[in-house]
């Protein structure tokens, strides 16, 4: 039997002809749930085009609660495994009836094996409300952690930036007076040639084994944020005169802002920290309760020794972890149980 809370709301679920929807109103939607810029509409039609040519099924789903529009799912399905993209996305208001909702869902789907997660926008724990949906069985829980710089937590900018080690500011500090810094933030028509001005950088940085592919992978995703969210991605450079020596490209997507990609002149002092800081102050000015979201951590695959530089950067970001799980299950309706 099922032990979702008596008072929950009932739940229905509809599928969305995508081809009918406004991209403009399907954003707004998505940044209303704080979802990720991976589900904005120019980016999620491009990943539902090829996953159908690969001979998936993707569902675009509109929950409704007594009758009121209450969130959103897009459900990934091929050969009987169900993937939820990114994660059940409620609106306010209706985050509390995250399992009732999921159970709509899954009735909707079928039974099947389902797996939930990751998510790269913050999704809190699911585990123990996934336990309380009927014909529920998990069978795998890996841990993972959203990494983010959280404004809310402080009261003003100067209190996020006297959190940091003094040593971060005097770098700062010596890195503009050295180099004679300069802000530049890059975005529409002009973020093309300042990918160009990117990619040189990244390729003068000091070679480090096995950093070539990812860094082309680094490349072809930039290109793809550029090419769907163009008015959404900005470009910060550390000028010095007219020669670039640190970038960082970056989304803006509802009231967070995700680091994307960044690369240095290897100098000293090194101008890296001062564009870091300067591209977060813009961040807070933006939404001072909004988050900067530098990435995922993924324990079952950290061997203690790779990443350990990008971890120890966020560290000293005063990024905190918002933990979760990618959850692996099996679903059967009542209907489909054995007698």
């Amino acid at each position: 039997m099922s032990a979702l809370p008596r008072n929950a709301p009932s739940f229905r679920v509809e599928e969305i002809d995508w081809g009918a929807v406004s991209a403009t109103e399907w954003d707004t939607a998505i940044q209303s749930a704080r979802g990720s810029y991976l589900l904005a509409h120019r980016r999620l039609s491009i990943w539902r085009r090829s996953q159908r040519a690969r001979g998936a099924k993707v569902r675009v789903l509109k929950l409704l609660a007594s009758g009121q529009e209450a969130g959103l799912c897009i459900v990934h399905s091929r050969d009987n495994i169900h993937t939820l993209r990114e994660r059940l996305l409620l609106f306010p208001g209706q985050e509390m009836w995250w399992a009732p909702a999921l159970s709509a869902v899954l009735e909707h789907i079928g039974s099947g094996t389902y797996r939930y997660g990751p998510s790269s926008s913050v999704s809190p724990s699911r585990a123990s409300e996934l336990g309380l949906v009927s014909g529920v069985s998990i069978t795998d829980a890996k841990p993972y952690a959203v990494q983010a710089v959280d404004f809310s937590r402080y009261g003003s900018w100067n209190e996020y930036l006297y959190d940091l080690k003094p040593g971060i500011r005097n770098e700062c500090r010596r890195a503009e007076t050295r180099h004679d810094l300069e802000l530049v933030a890059t975005s529409g028509r002009g973020i093309w040639r300042a990918i160009g001005r990117f990619v040189l950088q990244l390729h003068r940085q000091p070679h480090r084994k096995g950093r070539r592919l990812a860094e082309l992978r680094q490349v072809l995703s930039l290109i793809l944020s550029t090419a769907t969210l163009r008015t959404s991605t900005v470009m910060f450079t550390a000028a010095s005169g007219s020669e670039a020596l640190a970038t960082q490209y970056h989304v803006d997507f509802g009231s967070d802002r995700y680091y994307a990609a960044g690369a240095a002149t290897h100098m000293q002092p090194s101008p890296a920290w001062w564009l870091t800081i300067q591209a977060f102050k813009d961040a807070w000015e933006r939404n001072p309760n909004g988050r900067v979201i530098l990435g995922s951590f993924y324990p079952h695959l950290h061997d203690g020794k790779t990443g350990e530089g990008l971890l120890d950067f966020r560290r000293r970001c005063r990024a905190i972890s918002f933990e979760s799980e990618i959850l692996e299950f099996r679903f059967q309706r009542e209907e489909d149980q054995p007698v």
